[in-house]
């Protein structure tokens, strides 16, 4: 009886020291990821600020190729947009002039 006590004592002694250590290692993990994500939403960051600005510079080359065509008697070919994009593209202009109506900035 007392060597089945003792051995079982020892025992949970031996794994106390294991889950210390898989903590450890959980919370060393859990740091890891969670730099990697703070690596991974800086990045993200960068990207939409670059490429938000080369998306409005393409709008205001195809502004300025507009005004040229006008400009010598020409217009500037329609593009084929499908139908469901295009109602879509509506709406997402709709939702987004409402949040700044509800915002209070509005249309100036």
């Amino acid at each position: 009886l007392g060597t089945g006590n003792t051995g079982a004592s020892s025992a949970g002694a031996g794994g106390a020291g294991r889950v210390v250590d898989i903590n450890a290692r959980a919370r060393l993990q859990a740091a890891e990821e969670y730099a990697e994500l703070v690596t991974a939403v800086h990045v993200h960051k960068e990207m939409l600020f670059d490429y938000g600005h080369s998306l409005e510079k393409e709008r205001e080359q195809l502004k300025k190729a507009t005004s040229t065509a006008r400009f010598v008697g020409l217009g500037m070919p329609k593009l084929y947009e499908d139908e469901a994009f295009t109602k879509e593209r509506d709406a997402a202009k709709v939702r987004s002039l409402q949040r700044d109506a509800d915002a209070g900035l509005g249309e100036k």
